[in-house]
Order: C-alpha cells, then sequence, then structure tokens
C-alpha cells in the first residue's frame, strides 16, 4: 500500500497501482492523477469522509493505493 500525494503519484507512474483510493473532498486536487489512472486502467475507488475511517484517509492526505508489485522509494 501506498498513500500521500508523492509516493502515490510515483507508484502511479511506474504503473505499480492496481486500486487508486481518493477522498471525495480532494477529487479536484488529484484530477491529473486520476486521469492518468484511467489510462492505465486503474481501478478508482471514491472514499467517501462522512464515515470515521473516511476522515482518517483524508488526514493522511485523501490519496492511495493498492500496489500490483513491491517498488523501492
Amino acid at each position: 500500500m501506498v498513500y500521500g500525494r508523492k509516493e502515490t503519484e510515483h507508484a502511479l507512474r511506474m504503473g505499480a497501482i492496481e486500486r487508486l483510493l481518493v477522498s471525495e473532498d480532494k477529487i479536484h486536487d488529484y484530477e491529473p492523477l486520476l486521469d492518468e489512472a484511467e489510462k492505465l486502467h486503474t481501478e478508482i475507488v471514491i472514499i467517501s469522509s462522512e464515515h470515521e475511517s473516511g476522515e482518517k484517509f483524508l488526514a493522511i492526505g485523501g490519496i492511495g493505493g493498492f500496489l500490483r508489485f513491491k517498488i523501492r522509494e
């Protein structure tokens, strides 16, 4: 798993993200990454911030992903 803008963007550009998670409150901030994810046929999941887990996800940047394969940082 990867989270945070910088780490997620890096993993996405490598094609390593299988499922991209984005907080509904950050969709507009991350539109370029969402567009890139669509081009790579990456599954995109929108996370609601109306529940406690969604609030915690938003607090760590509101973007992350499950990896297809392990990457080096």
